[in-house]
């Protein structure tokens, strides 16, 4: 189990890997998802947790065009077409 550890200017934020569904870019935020349905905006871009996300050993996520980076485990399916 790996943990995401974020430290902002307020708060310290820690949130297991498997807990995120999606992060979303949102202009100079971020919106991560978790598979409870609960997003949490953080004051980073998406950039940042591209980042972070790739220094982990599990490499469960990838970055799927300029606003978007999701977990691995929650891709069902992939609409070639689009």
């Amino acid at each position: 189990m790996e943990w995401l550890k974020i430290s902002t200017s307020t708060e310290l934020v820690r949130i297991q890997t498997e807990d995120i569904a999606f992060i979303s870019a949102d202009g100079n935020y971020s919106d991560v998802y978790l598979t409870n349905g609960k997003p949490h905006k953080m004051t980073f871009k998406l950039h940042f947790f591209d980042e972070k996300l790739q220094l982990l050993a599990d490499k469960m996520f990838v970055r799927v065009g300029k606003s978007l980076i999701v977990n691995r485990n929650y891709i069902y399916v992939i609409n070639t077409v689009s």
